[in-house]
């Protein structure tokens, strides 16, 4: 408030007014949207000789980003080199019309949302090998809010073993612990707001 009183900050922009925004509609509160990081996107990753993996999944339209609730959200896929589990994080960032504005926008509210990633079974069916809710709350605009060890990965294959089927391309034995979760190319999941 004290910002406000001095002039800080802008604060005549509808983002800064009092009153509670209306409701969504119930047909725009229960969107899906499902996201997928490619095989090669996460081999690539993987054979990089960083500190570990960082890929933003990507929706169905292309864009690794989706708007919502006045900002733009990604799956963000994150494992630190050598762990046996890779993370997940829904994370949320200004889109290009604020940041061009120069407002300045700590923490928003998404409304209740969910993040999932998808597992394969053998005969092809899918199933939730991982989600989260997000309840209601007040998020920090540029950072990823989710579980560091979110997806368990398999062992890698002894020296001098095969990888399994499952983990296709020239890049099997790095892709081998991710198998459970690849098909059609893609480790799949959905975004949804409840």
């Amino acid at each position: 408030m004290a910002f406000a009183a001095d002039g800080t900050f802008d604060c005549s922009s509808p983002w800064y007014a009092a009153p509670a925004r209306p409701p969504l509609p119930a047909s725009a509160a229960k969107r899906s949207y499902p996201w997928y990081v490619k095989e090669a996107d996460l081999a690539a990753g993987l054979a990089s000789k960083t500190q570990g993996l960082d890929l933003d999944g990507y929706f169905s339209n292309g864009s690794s980003r989706v708007a919502a609730f006045g900002m733009e959200w990604c799956a963000f896929l994150q494992r630190k080199k050598g762990s046996q589990a890779a993370g997940l994080f829904l994370y949320c960032t200004l889109p290009a019309s604020l940041k061009a504005s120069g407002r300045v926008v700590s923490a928003v509210c998404p409304g209740p949302a969910r993040l999932a990633a998808y597992t394969w079974r053998e005969h092809g069916s899918r199933e939730e090998a991982w989600s989260m809710e997000y309840p209601g709350r007040y998020v920090q605009v540029g950072a990823g809010w989710g579980v560091a060890e979110a997806l368990e990965l398999a062992a890698p294959p002894a020296e001098g073993q095969e990888p399994s089927s499952a983990a296709a391309g020239g890049s099997g034995s790095l892709l081998a612990p991710w198998s459970a979760y690849l098909k059609d190319g893609k480790l799949q999941g959905v975004l949804e707001w409840v």
